[in-house]
């Protein structure tokens, strides 16, 4: 929990990415070091070191 007493985790940012493809405006963190963009109708799961990840569509 934070200061506020709720599960909300506040994010800063630490610097600038340069993403070797396109991402969209809007950045989802999932709380154990990884992120998620969208290019279009494709999401990409993004880690430190380890790059991107392209997630599998659901049906």
């Amino acid at each position: 929990m934070n200061a506020t007493g709720d599960e909300r985790i506040d994010v800063v940012p630490l610097g600038r990415l340069d993403y070797p493809g396109p991402v969209g405006e809007e950045v989802t963190v999932l709380g154990d070091g990884t992120w998620l963009t969208h290019d279009g109708d494709r999401l990409h799961r993004w880690s430190l070191g380890h790059g991107r990840q392209q997630c599998p569509r659901r049906a």
